[in-house]
């Protein structure tokens, strides 16, 4: 992938969907993190990571072959951030929007040519943001 067609990926948007945070599959995640359920009833914080990522409307393989990428290139996650406006309710159905929002090419000392991709999900509830995550990948560029 040139410089010119990484650059056109900026304003490329997931083709979102919706994700429900279900009682069970919580319960399930709150004894894999080791957390007790909170005592107002919602749902951890960091299942705003699991909702944004399960509802984007792309696999990790459909992300990757939008940048021109396979798994097998060694792909990294090198930036991760959560926003959350609002607290997130077990039982209630999100809408998740978003998209890549910066790419640049960088060379690594050890690594060689890289794209630096990062994309932004917003998990929506009518029309306010509940939560916001922000994912930077290092995708490795060996032919250029």
């Amino acid at each position: 992938m040139g410089v010119a067609d990484l650059q056109r990926l900026v304003g490329t948007a997931f083709p979102g969907g919706s994700f429900t945070i279900e009682a069970r599959e919580h319960e399930r995640f709150l004894r894999a993190v080791g957390a007790p359920p909170r005592p107002d009833g919602s749902a951890h914080p960091l299942y705003a990571l699991v909702a944004t990522q399960r509802g984007m409307g792309y696999s990790v393989d459909d992300f990757l072959a939008a940048c021109g990428a396979k798994a097998d290139d060694g792909p990294l996650l090198t930036r991760f951030k959560l926003v959350l406006d609002d607290v997130l309710r077990v039982g209630s159905t999100y809408t998740v929007t978003g998209g890549i929002t910066e790419t640049c090419r960088k060379v690594g000392r050890h690594v060689g040519p890289f794209d630096l991709v990062t994309f932004e999900l917003r998990l929506v509830s009518g029309t306010a943001v509940v939560a916001r995550t922000v994912s930077s990948w290092a995708l490795p560029r060996p032919e250029t």
